[in-house]
């Protein structure tokens, strides 16, 4: 059996609701044993009440370093003496992590802190600022990119952004081919790509999910996702009001919040269809599994934002898919590769309100192969090792070939 392993995981944010996908890689590692301390750059709210971070009490394992926190007190002790903070004071590693004075800000932060076996930084963005951590630590560095941070963060701040940390890395997680040559395009050297999965949870999607309803009864389309440009819920509205002049009714309920929404109800009333959609908001997670347990089909339109936001592969697909959900979503960024089209789900041009509505046509229209895709993409799911178990032993791999032998 292998030695636990100390593994430092930094990230912007913690606890996110939206960003299960980070939650479900740390509860893994350990389920597996190992050992996990998580520093975030700020702290959030809205995933205190997520049962795993209760079960697992990780805000015990959270310390916050960014911005205004305190630093670490005074009488904790970790390895990293003279010689391991004079490496860091380097002027590459300085416009990484924003500046001198925040090298200087973080340094202070993870005094005492270590030392770990692995640094793991969950997006590019926290890989500039808080990569000097596998310096400090002289321990491998891993970077996980996810989707804004390959696609809209580069091109506001220059293609070269990610030099300094593709130098220092050791690997670069990917999601998809598509996002893998968005990362040889802004530098990463081909062999420190590797591929891990998003996690679902083993426990959801659970039980039936098509209520026994007559035919009668209006198709229930639902969409789970953060109201902003990229996850095409404008389009989707408009798909909805084509279905009603085409008079094709249905439900559609959105879980989520976002700057978007106050727009995104305007729209729906503009459009002449509030009477058949409901925004309902941030949901607990149970919230969110009775919502898709309730569904016929699940609706994700992704686009690229004006501003050039993408995608990565979004979680919430697979999390439909394993409920089994059909999906309609769009040739988009990952997409494709978790949704196969025709078996358990359909893709459409992303962007085209019409083309959308064609595709909930052609599911409408296929109601008796709804289980049979419903199982497709579960398989899916299973097959290809999205289920937090497999993802955390792949994880796990990854991180021991970063170790000398002895030290595994």
């Amino acid at each position: 059996m292998q030695r636990a392993l100390k593994v430092a995981c930094f990230i912007p944010s913690f606890p996110e609701l939206s960003e299960t996908f980070i939650l479900r890689q740390i509860v893994g590692l350990l389920d597996r044993g190992h050992d996990v301390r998580i520093f975030a750059h700020e702290a959030a709210e809205s995933g205190r009440g997520h049962p795993d971070v209760e079960r697992h009490r990780l805000l015990q394992r959270t310390r916050v370093i960014g911005g205004d926190a305190p630093s670490a007190p005074a009488e904790r002790t970790g390895r990293a003496g003279l010689g391991a903070f004079l490496r860091c004071l380097h002027p590459e590693t300085a416009r990484a992590a924003g500046g001198w004075g925040a090298l200087v800000r973080t340094l202070s932060a993870l005094r005492g802190e270590g030392p770990f076996d692995v640094v793991h930084c969950h997006y590019g963005v926290a890989g500039l600022r808080y990569g000097l951590a596998a310096r400090l630590w002289q321990a491998p560095l891993v970077v996980s990119f996810y989707g804004y941070d390959a696609s809209r963060y580069p091109r506001e701040r220059g293609e070269r952004v990610y030099q300094p940390l593709f130098a220092n890395a050791q690997r670069v997680i990917s999601l998809s081919p598509h996002m893998d040559a968005q990362l040889r395009t802004l530098g990463c050297a081909p062999e420190l790509l590797r591929r891990v999965p998003l996690a679902v949870d083993a426990a959801d999607g659970a039980g039936a999910i098509h209520a026994a309803r007559g035919s009668e009864a209006l198709p229930r389309l639902l969409t789970v996702a953060r109201l902003v440009e990229k996850k095409g819920i404008a389009v989707a509205l408009r798909a909805v009001a084509h279905l009603r002049d085409a008079q094709t009714e249905v439900r559609y309920d959105v879980i989520g919040d976002g700057p978007l929404r106050a727009e995104l109800e305007a729209l729906a009333t503009t459009l002449g269809i509030a009477d058949r959609v409901r925004f309902l908001g941030a949901l607990s997670n149970d919230g969110v599994r009775q919502a898709m347990r309730d569904a016929d089909l699940f609706v994700l339109p992704s686009v690229t934002a004006p501003n050039g936001d993408e995608e990565g592969t979004p979680t919430v697909l697979l999390e439909a898919a394993y409920a089994r959900l059909p999906v309609l979503a769009t040739h988009h960024a990952g997409i494709p590769e978790i949704v196969a089209d025709g078996e358990s789900g359909v893709l459409v041009r992303e962007g085209d309100p019409v083309a959308l509505a064609e595709g909930l046509r052609t599911l409408l229209a296929a109601r008796e192969r709804w289980p049979a895709m419903g199982e497709a993409g579960r398989r899916l799911v299973i097959e290809r090792g999205h289920l937090t178990a497999d993802v955390a032993a792949r994880l796990e791999s990854l991180y021991l070939e970063l170790l000398p032998e002895r030290a595994r």
